[in-house]
């Protein structure tokens, strides 16, 4: 039986993050420390960030320098291109979780390119 729910594409799953993260309140605790996790595809790398999150050791680690969410949220801000320090600071401000730790996953060719 087919269902006539709409399946969502990736980018709009990316504008519907970027939009609960603008919805959330900043985090009040200074970040001191930073967390880059550099990984290959298919390695393991999210469980990993997902685990650091839920034990409230760092951020939200996830692929905060993937272009797609980076589009995402210049088409948050009706930007057409991003303005990266503005966008550092909202994820910096969003995803910290009052740790003082952001955490980025990002895959070995994001980080070459």
């Amino acid at each position: 039986m087919m269902s006539d729910s709409k399946v969502k594409t990736t980018d709009e799953i990316l504008l519907e993050l970027m939009e609960k993260l603008n919805a959330k309140p900043d985090a009040t605790a200074p970040v001191t420390k930073g967390l880059l996790v550099i990984s290959t595809p298919r390695s393991g790398s999210s469980m990993y960030c997902d685990s650091l999150s839920k034990l409230g050791l760092t951020g939200e680690c996830t692929e905060w320098f993937n272009l797609r969410y980076l589009g995402a949220y210049a088409k948050l801000k009706g930007q057409k291109d991003v303005d990266f320090p503005a966008y550092l600071d909202f994820i910096t401000k969003k995803t910290t979780l009052n740790t003082g730790v952001l955490a980025v996953n990002m895959h070995v060719e994001q980080y070459t390119a």
